[in-house]
């Protein structure tokens, strides 16, 4: 989800994947796009109860791509 930003808001960081990673706002508030480090359990948790979330695209891989990636080196 990437809700708009008010005009003043500096946009700081872009990627292919993300257009809007990181904003400025005034002198001491910025806002970050960013993914949370993820379990095996938790990964399984979102397949389970979020499959709505899985549309086919360029940066969403599919739950049996998902299922099988072993995520314990990067926790």
């Amino acid at each position: 989800d990437m809700p708009g930003a008010t005009p003043s808001a500096e946009l700081l960081a872009t990627s292919a994947g993300c257009p809007q990673q990181a904003y400025r706002y005034k002198h001491n508030v910025y806002g970050l796009q960013f993914h949370m480090e993820i379990t095996n359990e938790s990964m399984q948790g979102m397949i389970a109860h979020c499959p709505g979330d899985l549309k086919p695209s360029r940066f969403v891989q599919s739950a049996s791509e998902l299922a099988q990636q072993d995520l314990t080196a990067i926790n």
